[in-house]
C-alpha cells in the first residue's frame, strides 16, 4: 500500500494530448545532452580530459533555442497572423502564456538557490537584483550564483523584443507587405544585428568566448530565431518539408559535423567567436520535420520520452544550483568509487526532484494559464 502511494506520489499523467512525440524526443536529447555536460564535475579530478565532454552542454542548449524558436513562430504565426491581430493584447496574451510557465518557478528558484548559497556554498553573494528582471548577463555573464539562468534570460528578452519588432513593422508596413513575409523579416534583422555585434566584439573588444559571446543577451539575439524561419517555412510549405525530412536531416548534421570540426580546428577564430553561434542552431533546426514526423507504436517509450520531456524546464533548474553545488561542496578526497556511487545518487534525487517540481509547482501554474 506504502509502495502504491509513493507511486501515486511520484506518478505524472504523460498521456500525449496534442504534444508531438518527435519534438518531445529533441527536447529529450538536449535535456541529457546538458546532463552529460554538468555531469564532468564529478570526475574531472580522475579524468582532466573528461571536461570535453562538457561541450555536450554548450550544443544542447542550442538545440533547445532552435526548438524553442519553432515553437514560439508558430505561436506567433497561430495568435497573430491566422487571427488577424496585431495588437497590444494580442502581444501580452503571447507574453503570458510564456509567463505562467516560466517566471513563477524560476523565482523560487532563485529564492532556494540564494538561501542554499547563504548557509552552505556561499554562492550567493554573486546574486543581485538583475536576476529578477533577467538583465544578468545583459552584457556579460559571470559569477557562480544560477550560472545555468543565462540562457533562460537570452530567451526572455527574445520573447520580448522579437513578438514587438514583429508587431512595429506590421503597423508600418501592413498594407503593403504579407504578415510572412514581416515576419521573415523581422528574423532576418535579428539574424544581422547579432553577427554584426559578435563581430564588432570579437574584431574590436576581442570578447571573452564563453562569458561575452556565448552567453550575453546582446551577443544572442538570434539565438532562437532560426528555430522561428524553419516555423514560417513549416506552416507555408509543410507537406514539402516532411516529403524532404531525411534529406534536411542529413543537411543538418552535416551541417553540425562540419561546426564540429572547424569549432576544433580554429578555435580562437572567427568561426568559433561569431559564425558557430550561427551553424550549431540552424543545424538543429533543419532537423525538426525529421523529429516532427517521427513516430511510436510502443506506449513505453511514449511514456518515457513524453515524461523526460515535461520535467526538462524542471531539471534545467535545479540539476546544477543547488543540488550539484551542495553535494560536491562536501565531497573532497573521496576515492572514484564513492564518488560514482554520489553521482548516481545525485542523479536519482535530480531526476526525482524534478518530477515533483513538475507536478507540484510548475504544472499547477500551468494549468492556471489554460483557464
Amino acid at each position: 500500500m506504502k509502495a502504491n502511494g509513493l507511486l501515486r506520489f511520484f506518478s505524472i499523467d504523460t498521456v500525449p494530448g496534442n504534444r508531438n512525440f518527435g519534438l518531445d524526443v529533441m527536447r529529450v536529447i538536449g535535456l541529457l545532452m546538458v546532463f552529460c555536460g554538468h555531469s564532468v564535475h564529478f570526475f574531472e579530478s580522475w579524468f582532466p580530459k573528461i571536461f570535453r565532454i562538457s561541450h555536450f552542454v554548450i550544443n544542447g542548449i542550442e538545440l533547445f533555442f532552435s526548438l524553442s524558436g519553432f515553437l514560439i513562430g508558430g505561436l506567433l504565426i497561430k495568435g497573430m497572423i491566422e487571427k488577424n491581430r496585431y495588437t497590444p493584447a494580442a502581444f501580452f496574451d503571447f507574453c503570458k502564456r510564456r509567463w505562467y510557465k516560466t517566471l513563477p518557478v524560476y523565482y523560487l528558484a532563485v529564492g532556494i538557490i540564494y538561501l542554499s548559497g547563504y548557509f552552505i556554498t556561499g554562492f550567493h553573494a554573486d546574486f543581485n537584483f538583475r536576476f529578477l528582471f533577467f538583465s544578468q548577463n545583459f552584457f556579460r555573464s559571470e559569477g557562480w550564483f544560477f550560472p545555468v539562468s543565462y540562457s533562460l534570460a537570452i530567451e526572455e528578452w527574445f520573447y520580448i523584443l522579437f513578438p514587438l519588432l514583429f508587431l512595429l513593422l506590421v503597423a508600418l508596413f501592413r498594407r503593403s507587405q504579407n504578415p510572412y513575409r514581416l515576419l521573415l523579416v523581422t528574423a532576418l534583422i535579428f539574424v544581422l544585428v547579432s553577427l554584426g555585434i559578435r563581430s564588432w566584439l570579437y574584431f574590436e573588444q576581442h570578447a571573452h568566448w564563453d562569458m561575452v559571446m556565448r552567453k550575453s543577451i546582446i551577443t544572442r539575439f538570434d539565438s532562437s530565431v532560426y528555430g522561428v524561419m524553419l516555423a514560417i517555412l513549416f506552416y507555408r510549405f509543410k507537406d514539402r518539408l516532411l516529403a524532404q525530412a531525411n534529406l534536411l536531416l542529413f543537411a543538418g548534421l552535416a551541417l553540425h559535423a562540419l561546426s564540429l570540426f572547424f569549432r576544433l580546428k580554429y578555435s580562437e577564430g572567427y568561426f568559433y567567436h561569431v559564425i558557430y553561434f550561427t551553424t550549431i542552431p540552424v543545424s538543429f533546426a533543419l532537423m525538426i520535420p525529421w523529429f516532427y514526423r517521427l513516430k511510436v507504436n510502443s506506449s513505453f517509450l511514449l511514456k518515457f520520452f513524453t515524461g523526460l520531456s515535461l520535467i526538462s524546464y524542471a531539471y534545467y533548474l535545479i540539476h546544477l544550483s543547488p543540488l550539484q553545488e551542495i553535494m560536491l561542496h562536501y565531497l573532497h578526497d573521496v576515492s572514484l568509487p564513492v564518488m560514482s556511487a554520489w553521482f548516481l545518487v545525485y542523479t536519482v534525487v535530480g531526476f526525482s526532484l524534478a518530477v515533483l517540481w513538475y507536478k507540484y509547482i510548475e504544472k499547477p501554474f500551468t494549468d492556471l494559464r489554460d483557464k
